[in-house]
């Protein structure tokens, strides 16, 4: 068989083509869903890591850290409040 006849032997159409991506796209969306005990899990593990920098100037949310307005003097953010 020559190497074009057995190309033309795994061609799909444009039909095929995207019910397969329309497929990959719905099982990784569904892959990122977990149940509700794996996200309290998740967030019960990240409550208790400690923070890398000083917490303390910051606003702290549970899962980051906010720079505190009162602490800007321009539109740009320092190093030290990032």
């Amino acid at each position: 068989m020559s190497e074009i006849q057995s190309r033309a032997t795994y061609r799909i159409d444009r039909r095929e083509f995207i019910h397969t991506v329309a497929a990959g796209a719905g099982a990784a969306a569904l892959s990122g869903c977990g149940t509700d005990a794996q996200r309290a899990a998740d967030d019960a593990s990240q409550a208790t890591r400690p923070w890398v920098k000083d917490p303390d100037p910051f606003i702290q949310h549970p899962t980051n850290l906010e720079t505190r307005l009162e602490s800007l003097h321009g539109l740009l953010t320092p190093n030290r409040l990032f």
